[in-house]
């Protein structure tokens, strides 16, 4: 996967790895996970945020949004304008729904994945690109 990535970093805390982001953009023919393809088949240019884990120890201390700065500066970088990304719905999981929506991610559509036993919600953030600045 780190191969493929149009970003993958890791943040490190007193030496530890504390946190990573990956992330795609579109066109990747071999990558067959049933989200990505939903985005695929729906934004002609974005950045899908595959995945960001902070360890245990390190949450709730802001190490996720500095993760998805770096995914906001890439896209910003990169002139695109939608990040994508799959928040798993069943089994519920509120954390990681709230902070999404607080960072400006919206649903725009929700499907069933792994025989049927999970669902994620398709969620978007689009970059405001401000010519001005």
């Amino acid at each position: 996967m780190v191969e493929t990535a149009a970003l993958f970093e890791i943040i490190y805390v007193d030496n530890f790895p504390a946190g990573f982001i990956i992330a795609f953009r579109e066109g990747l023919n071999d990558y067959d996970f049933k989200s990505y393809k939903w985005f695929e088949e729906r934004y002609p240019k974005f950045l899908y945020i595959d995945r960001i884990v902070v360890a245990d120890s390190y949450q709730n201390q802001g190490l996720g949004r500095v993760l998805y700065k770096r995914a906001f500066d890439y896209a910003k970088e990169n002139e695109i304008n939608i990040l994508a990304a799959a928040i798993t719905t069943e089994p519920y999981n509120k954390k990681s729904m709230l902070f999404h929506a607080e960072i400006g991610f919206r649903e725009v559509g929700n499907q069933w994945i792994r025989s049927n036993t999970v669902k994620i919600s398709q969620q978007v953030m689009e970059m405001i690109s401000n010519e001005n600045s």
